[in-house]
């Protein structure tokens, strides 16, 4: 009874007491989400300079993000309770993947990841790079879309630009050309990165697994900022 007594009163602390509205969406379609402001303030940049001041925001307790996705908010601030996403996954083993599907939910973790851009969540956007990770396992594809989901949201010197970079060395020739003739942009700093990348890829390279599954927190933007993981962070086996 210690034990919980002590858990509840951190718990608490981490929460605090006090809870602020976020208005997502464009007029007339507005969704309110409530959410602890110290948890919110803690995980946010964003969320700490609109709260931070004596500003409006912080008078009334109330955000607005007019430009976002309600449902892509909403993944946020079940993620900043419970530290994980939830990603749809295809059926069962050898079932044929619904395309539709599949282009919806990479689309839907690329707004995710993008979101959390915008609000300056480093561990957020860690997870959701590692829900894209777990989904091309489950799904059994490799997705080369990632690449330029990845970049368009991504600092230049990003170690997450990486991860697409390296997964993609692991594709046969034929898919790699194919992708590159199909690009309508093909300078643009992906394909460029892709390109170099291939032109110095080895054949331990080609025949071995791309190093994330063995050290995530390479392509983690927490570790150049010297952070612990997001895991680690909420007692997660990594």
């Amino acid at each position: 009874m210690e034990w919980l007594e002590y858990s509840h009163a951190n718990t608490m602390r981490r929460l605090g007491t006090k809870i602020i509205t976020v208005r997502v969406g464009e007029a007339g379609s507005t969704k309110d989400f409530s959410v602890h402001e110290e948890l919110v303030r803690a995980n946010s940049p964003f969320f700490e300079a609109a709260l931070g001041r004596e500003w409006k925001e912080a008078v009334e307790g109330v955000v607005t993000l007019p430009d976002d996705n309600p449902e892509i908010f909403g993944i946020y601030v079940q993620w900043l309770y419970c530290g994980q996403i939830f990603s749809q996954v295809q059926g069962k083993e050898g079932e044929k993947v619904d395309a539709a599907r599949w282009i919806e939910e990479w689309n839907r973790l690329d707004q995710c990841y993008a979101l959390g851009d915008k609000l300056q969540d480093t561990d957020f956007k860690d997870c959701i790079v590692d829900a894209s990770m777990e989904k091309t396992r489950w799904d059994k594809l490799e997705f080369l879309g990632f690449g330029p989901i990845i970049y368009t949201s991504s600092a230049e010197k990003s170690p997450v630009r990486k991860l697409p970079v390296e997964l993609a060395l692991r594709w046969p020739d034929s898919a790699l050309e194919k992708y590159c003739i199909q690009q309508r942009q093909p300078h643009d700093n992906f394909t460029a990165d892709l390109m170099l990348a291939l032109s110095k890829r080895t054949q331990a390279e080609r025949n071995s697994p791309c190093p994330y599954w063995s050290d995530p927190c390479r392509y983690h933007e927490h570790t150049p900022l010297n952070k612990p993981c997001h895991k680690t962070k909420r007692g997660l086996t990594r």
